[in-house]
């Protein structure tokens, strides 16, 4: 979804879209780890305010709608609920960008310009001359996602040896798994006496 600069005045632009946009639906099955039908349920809102302050395009918004993430340790599908508030800036004054690395932000702590309103906030230099809303949703949304999703912060994952789900029950792997950790390494001791006994009795 593209916004040319040419649109966008001094007076705010307001947009609203849902999960029915084609490239909202894209955005949302590039996230989602659960494709299960009762993610299609899922209801998004998705609120922007565009305008031109001087030679910066400032984009303020909000989105609320729900990811199904899997949880890092019981690996079990969950519904994470995303409501995050943004503004992003992009300017396409190259003067405006750090010179030492093209397409980052300039610093704040750079020295000022015109534009020093937006002196604290990182400004996203625009190569083309459009600013692609299906980036900044997804940008925004991947920031809501935990680096570690756990379905509930309690969370007693999967047993190591069988797979069960702590979260449901228990297994049986603490009787039949040994309590003495170096028993196998007993073992193996006892097994290189009774070859050696062997070989001497040869």
């Amino acid at each position: 979804m593209k916004v040319y600069l040419r649109e966008i005045s001094e007076y705010p632009i307001e947009l609203q879209f849902s999960e029915n946009e084609t490239w909202v639906k894209k955005i949302l099955n590039q996230l989602n780890e659960n494709t299960s039908p009762e993610k299609q349920k899922n209801c998004t809102q998705i609120k922007l305010n565009i305008q031109k302050v001087d030679d910066v395009f400032v984009i303020t918004g909000k989105i609320d709608t729900l990811l199904s993430l899997s949880c890092s340790r019981c690996l079990d599908s969950f519904v994470h609920h995303c409501k995050p508030k943004f503004t992003s800036l992009y300017c396409k004054n190259s003067e405006m960008v750090n010179p030492r690395s093209k397409g980052q932000a300039k610093s704040a702590h750079e020295p000022p310009n015109s534009n020093d309103q937006f002196s604290d906030i990182d400004i996203t230099y625009l190569e083309e001359n459009y600013i692609n809303l299906s980036d900044l949703v997804t940008e925004q949304l991947q920031l809501q996602v935990p680096f570690q999703p756990l379905c509930n912060k309690n969370c007693k994952g999967l047993c190591t040896h069988c797979g069960t789900n702590f979260n449901l029950g228990k297994c049986a792997c603490e009787k039949i798994i040994t309590k003495k950790p170096f028993a196998t390494l007993s073992n193996l001791k006892n097994l290189s006496k009774t070859e050696n006994k062997n070989e001497l009795q040869r």
